[in-house]
């Protein structure tokens, strides 16, 4: 920013080239085919997604060469190293929230051949790579992904603003929004004067969000300090072990204008699991309650807000806007002489399932392949269970006993059973033919899910 201000009109004219050589360690020239290397992608990609380093999970010869890379960042690419740990052993480095660098990486990811789920697998495929735990770093390329279409025209970058509406139309499968979106009633209400259908909700709404950051600190999801990010067009991965939430993006919900009161928020969880399918689930949405985040202080009146489920690895495409729910155990006269059920706030919920061309409209259909292996890069398993050699994997397996469901970590104690054969156990993944809403904002609607196999001990002695 001092360069920029001290300079001339061609320093200010030439910014952005300066800052993509200073973000490539090298020289650039107009229309070239730029990020050529896995390091100088690493350097664009980590400007606009959430990427770090856990060089912790390596050991010899892996971890050396993940630790050079890691450093090389910092040599040459403008990562921000915070310190070293105890014994010298390993740094911790961020790409921190810098604007103009993320302008940079914009630019590179503009050019020619230039595909970011390219260049995120292949990164996820460096040793030493924090994957994420839910596939998080998938939703935030798809987000980004389809903000640069909707901010960069003919290869010009027309505005860093879009409107809110215009997102989710281009976020999904062509159609989908207009099908499925637009004409939707609010999934919660709290006030009458707020049913109106989605595209009336947010008509005035605006998203400027250009990268993400992770955070660390579960108090940042308060809605001042998610208006402060929104300033400098950060969106948040939230800390480990979050409860609720794993991304926030930050809106305005009336024109542009960045005021506590005019903010409102997406709340997405990412789920890389086959138990969420193309099955809704309440208690998901349930769980991105916005006071019991902390975004929002009790007693308070905010905008209507947005929350979304992104079941990645569901086996077929799904774009769902959850319905308000019913009181099914009152009467028809009792539901009557309760008048219609209120909430604390008005939210749209909607489930997407697949990730896919089928669900996405910045997805390719060239790509499926690609995000399919980003879905089982991002469960991390290990890549010592992972060998080229069977018989390998079967050693190293049964030398860890219970870590995955694979045979191999069973086979040494006890006989490998598939989940279907265990007495009393509910299927691992569910139906994806039907799904229905049920009733209600409460802990309690999840009662009736599947949570997966439970062997108390009168089970194990039977």
């Amino acid at each position: 920013m001092t360069r920029f201000l001290s300079g001339g009109k061609e320093v200010q004219d030439t910014i952005v080239i300066f800052a993509i050589e200073k973000l490539l360690c090298r020289s650039w020239t107009g229309g070239e085919h730029l990020a050529i290397s896995i390091g100088e992608q690493f350097a664009v990609m980590s400007r606009r997604l959430a990427l770090d380093f856990n060089t912790a999970v390596c050991s010899g010869s892996v971890r050396r060469n993940a630790e050079n890379n890691q450093m090389v960042q910092v040599e040459k690419h403008m990562r921000v190293c915070l310190g070293v740990k105890e014994g010298f052993e390993s740094v911790v480095t961020v790409a921190a929230s810098e604007p103009i660098l993320t302008e940079a990486a914009a630019a590179v990811m503009q050019g020619k051949g230039f595909s970011s789920c390219r260049a995120l697998q292949k990164i996820l495929e460096w040793p030493g790579m924090s994957k994420g735990n839910r596939g998080e770093l998938i939703v935030c390329n798809i987000a980004i992904n389809t903000l640069d279409t909707l901010m960069v025209q003919s290869g010009q970058l027309r505005s860093f603003i879009v409107k809110t509406t215009s997102y989710f139309k281009a976020l999904f499968a062509s159609g989908i929004y207009e099908d499925v979106i637009q004409d939707a009633l609010p999934s919660l209400l709290r006030h009458d004067d707020q049913n109106k259908t989605f595209a009336e909700t947010f008509k005035d709404s605006r998203i400027y969000v250009t990268h993400f950051i992770k955070v660390f600190d579960y108090k940042v999801l308060y809605i001042e300090y998610i208006m402060r990010l929104a300033a400098r067009g950060v969106a948040i991965v939230c800390a480990d072990n979050q409860a609720g939430a794993d991304i926030i993006f930050p809106m305005t919900y009336k024109n542009t204008v960045l005021e506590k009161e005019n903010m409102t928020v997406i709340i997405c969880q990412s789920k890389n699991d086959r138990r969420f399918s193309a099955k809704p689930k309440r208690y998901l949405f349930s769980a991105m309650n916005p006071f019991k985040l902390g975004i929002f202080n009790k007693g308070t009146d905010p905008p209507p807000i947005i929350r979304m489920v992104y079941a990645l690895a569901a086996r077929r495409s799904l774009v769902h806007v959850m319905q308000r729910g019913k009181r099914p155990h009152l009467s028809r006269e009792a539901k009557k002489a309760a008048g219609p059920s209120k909430h604390a706030y008005t939210s749209f919920d909607i489930w997407c399932g697949h990730t896919s061309s089928a669900t996405f409209g910045i997805i390719q259909q060239a790509d499926n392949e690609v995000y399919k292996n980003l879905l089982q890069l991002s469960r991390d398993i290990p890549d010592k269970f992972n060998s080229d050699l069977q018989s390998i994997n079967n050693v190293n397996m049964t030398m860890y006993p219970g870590a995955t469901s694979r045979p191999g970590h069973w086979s040494s104690f006890c006989e490998p059973k598939t989940q279907e054969t265990v007495p009393g156990a509910s299927p691992r993944v569910e139906s994806d033919t039907s799904f229905s809403d049920s009733d209600g904002e409460h802990d309690s609607e999840s009662g009736g899910e599947a949570s997966g196999v439970y062997l108390g001990l009168s089970s194990l002695a039977q």
